[in-house]
């Protein structure tokens, strides 16, 4: 089900969906008769997926440095845009790399040979079942958050500020939800076009890259928040809950 594959591709903190489309490999071999150009396709997209592997990888790494960073309760706002910087320019990277080779692979194709290639992918994504998917998965993590925030603080004035905060975070992270997934099937309905140009490629996987940003921007806020309303022993007590957020693939 392609709804599940672009779930995975967004949420999974990939950037491009152009590879999980069904059944790929086994359109270019029909569409594309010529043996050497199959052979140069595939050696791109075998090099892209290699590039994004590794990016996977540093990834992983960048979401263990966010975690310590937001459990110890004197990080600086300057060590969170140093952090910030960092990773969005390697997220870029990955993103400028897949874009050319996607383009550099459709350059193999004619463009009768790519217009009934496009012509066989499906032209309707279930978008409910994709955003019902996440607004479970957050949901959960939220309760989680809120549950532990309810055991370890003591004062209610201050809990009654943090759940509001929490919630808030959740209302905002959710009503991103209909923005990335419109701009991804965008994204999805541009590459189907063989004269599409490099800017609109860029275009629309920087309308993606904001949407990120702007969610890890309001997770650092709300963190702030938490550290100005708790204790020590409550901040220990709740960010732990607070930090599963980065695993969500939206976020970093």
């Amino acid at each position: 089900m392609i709804w599940v594959l672009l779930y995975l591709a967004i949420f999974g903190g990939g950037h491009t969906t152009f590879y999980l489309t069904p059944a790929l490999k086994k359109n270019i071999k029909t569409y594309v008769v010529d043996k050497n150009r199959q052979k140069e396709i595939f050696q791109i997209m075998d090099a892209s997926k290699k590039n994004q592997k590794v990016f996977f990888k540093t990834r992983k790494k960048y979401i263990k440095e966010a975690k310590q960073l937001t459990l110890k309760r004197n990080t600086t706002k300057e060590q969170f845009n140093a952090f910030t910087t960092r990773y969005f320019t390697d997220r870029e990277a990955v993103q400028d790399y897949s874009i050319d080779a996607e383009l550099a692979i459709k350059h193999w194709f004619t463009p009768s040979e790519w217009g009934k290639m496009v012509d066989a992918f499906p032209e309707k994504v279930e978008k409910d079942k994709l955003r019902k998917k996440y607004d479970k998965d957050i949901a959960k993590k939220f309760k989680r958050i809120k549950n532990v925030s309810e055991k370890h603080l003591v004062e209610d004035k201050n809990k009654a500020t943090i759940l509001a905060s929490i919630d808030t975070l959740h209302a905002e992270i959710k009503g991103f939800m209909p923005r990335v997934t419109e701009v991804n099937y965008q994204y999805l309905k541009t590459l189907r076009d063989y004269e599409v140009s490099r800017e609109a490629y860029i275009q629309l996987a920087d309308s993606i890259l904001q949407i990120r940003m702007d969610i890890l921007y309001r997770f650092i806020d709300t963190r702030s928040q938490i550290r100005q309303n708790t204790s020590d022993k409550e901040w220990k007590g709740m960010m732990k809950a607070y930090n599963k957020l980065l695993d969500l693939g939206l976020i970093l």
